[in-house]
């Protein structure tokens, strides 16, 4: 009598890709909801990071309070101000980089779960792009609080964060996520669920 063999098909036929995507959306669905409740944290490394910036890298003098997202820094004109008096800008939860860091973490977590790209690309992209990110939103608020110490909070602020910082910030944002594509989708033809 001959053995019966029987093909088990290709793909998540034993659940533990199922299994599997199930984790990995989970896991980034806390991530995410870990980050969107961490706002005020990221504000305060913001404005920590940014003074520090202005400081040793452009030569500005700032001042920034442990446990607070703002920046303190002089004016050197007038405008809702004195010159050479002191000024400040806050980290809203609106000027923070987790609010582009939330989307890129979710699509991460939908990415990886679907397993059509390589992993090691996926965690690549997600790395190289999160940096693309915080570093546009650092240059951002540099721009803010140089333009509002040049030409004064009345005419500064307006200029550099309602207009030129938005489009900025858009740009950006779509600079990260080209780059984000362009390394995610490399040598993408392999089969599901490899993680090479």
């Amino acid at each position: 009598m001959g053995q019966r063999t029987f093909d088990i098909p290709p793909g998540d036929s034993d659940g533990f890709t199922r299994t599997l995507r199930w984790v990995i959306w989970a896991a980034s669905t806390a991530i995410v909801a870990c980050l969107a409740l961490s706002f005020h944290g990221a504000q305060v490394i913001e404005a920590q990071v940014n003074g520090w910036l202005l400081a040793h890298v452009f030569g500005l003098n700032t001042l920034t309070a442990g446990g607070q997202p703002t920046i303190y820094f002089f004016q050197a004109s007038s405008g809702h101000g004195i010159p050479g008096g002191l000024a400040a800008l806050v980290v809203t939860p609106e000027c923070s980089v987790l609010l582009m860091l939330i989307p890129l973490m979710a699509l991460f977590g939908l990415l990886l779960g679907l397993g059509r790209l390589k992993n090691r690309n996926l965690l690549l992209a997600t790395a190289v792009t999160a940096v693309i990110m915080i570093a546009i939103n650092q240059l951002r608020l540099a721009m803010i609080i140089g333009s509002i110490r040049l030409f004064g909070f009345a005419r500064g602020y307006p200029i550099s964060h309602i207009y030129i910082g938005s489009v900025f910030a858009v740009f950006g944002f779509a600079l990260a996520i080209f780059v984000f594509i362009k390394i995610a989708s490399r040598d993408s033809s392999h089969a599901p669920g490899s993680t090479e």
